[in-house]
Formats: structure tokens, C-alpha cells, sequence
């Protein structure tokens, strides 16, 4: 039996840290919209840095935002 999960997306910017599945425009209209996995870090101001592809997100420049938690595999121990 296949069991389907539907997560909600939010427009809301998230305020925990965490990796966050992004969908909308994070440039402006500039370019099309964009699927993106966005790292979300407490900065020293206790701010919160969104980055996606190695850069820094403003939240001026994100247009239509959708947020979802992204759950991400347990990583197997390496050993030497």
C-alpha cells in the first residue's frame, strides 16, 4: 500500500533554521520562478541568512515565496 503525504507550503519566510524546499521568484521577475532547497542560518545578530545555490536571499528581492520543511536523509557514518 502506498501511503501519500501532502505538506503544506507557506508563504511565510521561515524562522527556524533548516533546510526549506523554496518555490516562487527569488530575484525579482528578473528570471522565472524557481525550485530551489534554501539553508535557513541563525546569523550572529540573531537574524535570520537564507541562502540558496551559495547565496544570499533578501527578502526584498523574493517574489511570490512558497516554503516547505524539507526532510532530509539520515547520512550513513563514513569510515576510513
Amino acid at each position: 500500500m502506498i501511503m501519500e503525504i501532502k505538506k503544506q507550503w507557506t508563504e511565510e519566510f521561515p524562522t527556524e533554521p533548516g533546510f526549506y524546499w523554496f518555490y516562487g521568484y527569488l530575484y525579482g521577475h528578473k528570471f522565472g520562478p524557481e525550485f530551489a532547497l534554501i539553508e535557513v542560518l541563525k546569523a550572529s545578530n540573531n537574524n535570520m541568512a537564507y541562502i540558496a545555490h551559495g547565496k544570499i536571499v533578501y527578502k526584498k528581492d523574493v517574489v511570490l515565496p512558497h516554503f516547505q520543511k524539507a526532510d532530509l536523509p539520515e547520512l550513513p557514518v563514513l569510515e576510513w
